[in-house]
Formats: C-alpha cells, sequence, structure tokens
C-alpha cells in the first residue's frame, strides 16, 4: 500500500491526518478496507476532515491538482499510476511513500 501527500504535508504521521482530506479507495475495495482499518487503528476515526470513495485514477490527479491532502493506493511500484505520481518532479508537489501495513498494525497492537 502506498500512501502520498501533498509536499506540505511530508513528515506529519499519522496524527497529521487529523482535519484532512483523504482518498481512501472505492467502496468494496481492497485500499478501503486497509485504508479504514488504519485509520481506526490510529484512533483517528471521526478526526479525519474528509473521506473520499474515489477510483484510483482520480485518486492519483487529486494531490498533483492541490485537490486533497492524503491518497492511498495499493498499487504495485511499477503501474502507471504509481509511476507518475513518483515522477512528479521529484516530489516537486507529490511525495509517495510505501506503507508496509503489517508493520504498522503490529506497532499500533
Amino acid at each position: 500500500m502506498w500512501w502520498f501527500h501533498r509536499r506540505e504535508n511530508q513528515g506529519f504521521g499519522a496524527g497529521g491526518l487529523r482535519g484532512r482530506k483523504i482518498a481512501i479507495g472505492s467502496k468494496g475495495s481492497g485500499t478501503r478496507a486497509l485504508s479504514l482499518e488504519l485509520i481506526r487503528r490510529t484512533g483517528l476515526e471521526g478526526q479525519i476532515g474528509e473521506l473520499l470513495a474515489l477510483e484510483p485514477r482520480e485518486a492519483a490527479e487529486k494531490p498533483l491538482a492541490g485537490e486533497i491532502d492524503v491518497a492511498f493506493m495499493m498499487n504495485s511500484w511499477n503501474t502507471p499510476l504509481v509511476q507518475q505520481l513518483l515522477a512528479d518532479g521529484h516530489g516537486e508537489h507529490v511525495i509517495g511513500e510505501p506503507l508496509e501495513v503489517l508493520d504498522v498494525c503490529r506497532q499500533l497492537r
């Protein structure tokens, strides 16, 4: 799983998701299920500004346009969407980081 966030949100960690607009994947997707579980396990339920059910293409475009703060995606590093975001001026607007979901869940237990 990846999380892509706008450069100005760099280094804010899970607590920095409070009040943000976050793409968590479309209804019924694995991305959505994992995103919601991470939000629940970090105790941030009800503290996120807006949870958006976006398809992957739209979720990839909105951080680049500055319309959302974070996009969670479950894609391989070599998919066109991930490559597009990673190639964005080497983080000029958006920074992508792989999120080791199992490691995060273990740390939160």
